[in-house]
C-alpha cells in the first residue's frame, strides 16, 4: 500500500493492530500504535478498545485498567465495547466489586448497560458466592427492560445450587422455560447435578435423554454427574452402564471418571473391579490421592497393593492420608477396635 504511496489511515492501522493483536503479538499492535501517533493520526475509540482487550485476553488486566484510564485521561470517550470488554477482564480475575463500580461509571456518563454486561457481572457475582447481589443485579437488569437469556439463568441456577437452594434453582428453571428460553448444554448439566444430588438419579437420566432427543450431545461433565448420583444410591451395575457409554461416546480421557466409579466400587467391597486402576495407567494417567486413598481404605487385606511408581511421586502429607487408611483398612478387617 505505502508502496503505491496510498498513505494509511486510522481505519487501516486499527485492522492492523487488531489482526497482530489477535495472533497474540502485543508488542507489535503497540508498535503500530506509536506509528498511528508518528503519523500524526488521532487513534479513536477502537484503537484503544482492541488494544485493552488483547491485555484481556493475555489476563494482563492492570495493564488493561490503566490503559483504560490513559484512554479517559486523554480526553478519549469509552464507548460501549470498551466498557464490556474491561469489566470482563476485572470480573476473570475476581475483582467483581470493582467492575460493578465502572457499571455505575457508566451510567453516570450516558451509556446504558447491555445483556452482555449485565450477565458478565452477574456470572462473576454468582462464582463469588454473592448470590444476593447477583440475584439484585438481575431484577435490575430486568427492571430496565433487559431480558436475560439462557446464560444469566445458567449462571443464576448454578448459584443456587452451589448454595443448596434447590427450590430456587428450580424456579428459576420454570420460569426460564416459562420466558420460551431453550435449555443449553451448561442448564442441562446443572439440572441433572441438582436431580443426582436430591437422589432422583431417574429423573436425571431422563433429562440425560431429553437432551439426545433435542440433539444436544452430553459431554464428560454430564455423564461424571449422573455417575457419581448412581454411586450415591450404590448402584453400581447402571453406574457402569453409564460410564460404558461415556467411554464410547465420548474421547476424553477423564481421571475423575475413573475416580468415582473406583470409590463406588471399593465402597461395596467389589474390589474386582480394580481393573479399574490399571486402566488409568494404560490411558497415560496417573491417579491422584483420592484415587489411591479410595482402593486402599475399602481394600482387604492383601487383595490390593498400590505400585511403587505411584506411591513414590505423592507428597509426605498425601503418604500419611493414604498409610492411615490403610491401617484403619487392617483393623476393620481383623475387627479391632479402638
Amino acid at each position: 500500500m505505502e508502496s503505491f504511496e496510498i498513505s494509511p489511515n486510522i481505519y487501516t492501522q486499527n485492522i492492523l493492530i487488531n489482526c497482530f493483536c489477535r495472533l497474540h503479538h502485543v508488542n507489535i499492535g503497540f508498535t503500530l500504535f506509536g506509528k498511528i501517533l508518528k503519523l500524526g493520526l488521532q487513534p479513536n475509540c477502537t484503537t484503544f478498545t482492541t488494544l485493552i482487550n488483547a491485555y484481556c485476553l493475555q489476563v494482563k488486566i492492570s495493564q488493561a485498567v490503566r490503559l483504560f484510564d490513559v484512554m479517559v485521561e486523554e480526553g478519549y470517550q469509552p464507548d460501549l465495547v470498551t466498557y464490556s470488554v474491561t469489566m470482563k477482564g476485572l470480573c476473570r480475575i475476581g475483582h467483581t466489586k470493582v467492575g460493578a463500580q465502572l457499571l455505575n461509571t457508566m451510567r453516570e456518563r450516558g451509556f446504558e448497560p447491555n445483556l452482555v454486561i449485565y450477565t458478565t457481572i452477574t456470572d462473576s457475582f454468582c462464582k463469588d458466592k454473592m448470590i444476593d447481589k447477583a440475584t439484585k443485579l438481575f431484577h435490575e437488569m430486568m427492571s430496565r427492560g433487559i431480558p436475560p437469556n439462557v446464560v444469566t439463568y445458567s449462571s443464576l441456577m448454578q448459584a443456587s445450587c452451589n448454595s443448596c437452594l434447590w427450590k430456587e434453582a428450580a424456579r428459576l428453571l420454570k420460569e426460564m422455560v416459562g420466558r420460551n428460553i431453550t435449555p443449553n448444554i451448561i442448564t442441562f448439566i446443572i439440572l441433572v447435578d441438582i436431580l443426582c444430588k436430591k437422589g432422583m438419579v431417574s429423573g436425571a437420566k431422563e433429562v440425560v435423554n431429553t437432551m439426545i432427543e433435542r440433539g444436544v450431545e452430553p459431554n464428560i461433565c454430564t455423564y461424571n454427574a449422573l455417575i457419581d448420583g448412581y454411586c450415591l444410591r450404590n448402584e453400581m451395575d447402571e453406574t457402569q452402564k453409564v460410564f460404558d457409554i461415556m467411554v464410547l461416546s465420548t474421547s476424553v480421557k477423564d481421571l475423575y471418571s475413573y475416580s468415582i466409579l473406583i470409590n463406588g466400587f471399593c465402597k461395596i467391597k467389589r474390589i474386582q473391579k480394580g481393573y479399574l486402576f490399571q486402566a488409568i495407567h494404560s490411558k497415560n494417567m496417573f491417579p491422584d490421592t483420592v484415587t489411591c486413598s479410595s482402593v486402599i481404605f475399602c481394600a482387604r487385606l492383601g487383595e490390593f497393593l498400590m505400585h511403587k511408581s505411584y506411591s513414590a511421586k505423592c507428597k509426605m502429607w498425601e503418604y500419611i492420608q493414604i498409610y492411615s487408611r490403610r491401617i484403619h483398612c487392617w483393623m476393620d478387617y481383623a475387627n479391632i477396635k479402638i
